[in-house]
């Protein structure tokens, strides 16, 4: 069927090239994912899981195990390649945050040995010593 409008509506040249930048740049650009990706299933009936202490029967059945391969929260994960274990049956995409939360923002007293300061200029204080200690003992 041809097109009833008269006008036809053409991207110029910089808006195409615009666009097309911006989807390598989502392709490639670092994003906080991780991956699980299950690993070969392997049968652990009669091999590795034997009992002598106690009466047994044999084994009509199958025990599986399979390892589950994550990615390490700290890695960068690319946009195509999260989109591609996405489409991919077995594995997960999972935002990271989800199985490796943040730790909160607490003070730890470590090297300097005072307790926990309760006024800000004593805990900015225990920090600089914490510094100092840390730097003479590079």
């Amino acid at each position: 069927m041809r097109n009833i409008s008269p006008l036809r509506y053409r991207w110029p040249f910089p808006a195409k090239f615009f666009f097309y930048l911006l989807t390598i740049a989502t392709l490639l650009a670092p994003i906080p994912f991780v991956f699980f990706k299950p690993g070969v299933p392997d049968n652990v009936a009669g091999k590795l899981i034997e009992i002598k202490e106690v009466k047994t029967y044999p084994v009509n059945g199958k025990l599986y195990i399979t390892s589950i391969l994550v990615t390490n929260p700290d890695s960068p994960v690319f946009g195509a390649e999260t989109i591609v274990n996405w489409a991919t049956g077995p594995n997960v995409v999972l935002p990271r945050e989800f199985d490796f939360p943040r730790l909160k923002n607490t003070w730890i007293p470590r090297r300097c040995g005072c307790s926990l300061p309760s006024s800000p200029s004593a805990r900015r204080d225990c920090r600089e010593r914490e510094y100092q200690i840390g730097r003479a003992h590079v």
